[in-house]
């Protein structure tokens, strides 16, 4: 279970015709990274992106580090950790301790931009967002042997670099929940090939 979550708000303006709000949550052990989209940028979107999908997934944190964006320290958010037994550790914006968060939003945009470059006739970008997520979570860095899903959900994997490959999809564009089924397939692919 994940003892310490960093998280960050960010916002993408005019990509498309579409904007990005999200909350990107990361692991502090693994590096074990989320992204979920929010409708708006209110504590009650945050909260309740981190109740029903961090917490519901992976049980509740004993801390939580984020710099002092508004949304972040409300008393409405301080409430709902509180309500939990997390400890809040709010860091200034770029002070090394939320590097980790900082640094992962960043490669979080960078990848959806090289992600649009590479294919711009999908109608969504978002669309893009498990592809990334897929991807970051098993691909090993220069600090870790293993990679980040790996390390968070305590299974050893030999190699992420020939076991799971993104396919890009063909024909017509492929509904939300038909990536979802997409990535989960090629995730327990990559898991059978790694465990045989």
């Amino acid at each position: 279970m994940p003892h310490h979550l960093y998280v960050d708000l960010f916002h993408v303006r005019h990509w498309g015709d579409e904007a990005l709000d999200a909350l990107i949550a990361v692991d502090s052990a693994s590096g074990y990274m989320q992204v979920y989209l929010l409708l708006d940028m209110t504590t009650l979107s945050l909260t309740a992106a981190l109740h029903d999908r961090w917490f519901a997934a992976h049980g509740a944190l004993h801390f939580l580090t984020s710099n002092n964006g508004l949304q972040l320290v409300l008393a409405a958010f301080e409430q709902f950790l509180a309500s939990h037994s997390i400890h809040h550790i709010c860091t200034s914006p770029y002070h090394p301790q939320s590097d980790l968060v900082e640094s992962t939003v960043k490669k979080f945009k960078t990848s959806l931009q090289c992600c649009w470059a590479d294919d711009p006739g999908w109608v969504s970008w978002t669309q893009f967002i498990l592809r990334i997520i897929a991807a970051y979570a098993i691909t090993c860095t220069e600090t870790m042997a293993n990679t980040p899903v790996a390390v968070f959900f305590g299974h050893e994997a030999t190699s992420s670099n020939d076991a799971f490959a993104l396919r890009p999809f063909e024909g017509t564009v492929p509904t939300e929940e038909e990536l979802e089924e997409h990535m989960f397939e090629q995730v327990q692919s990559h898991w059978t090939m790694v465990h045989t």
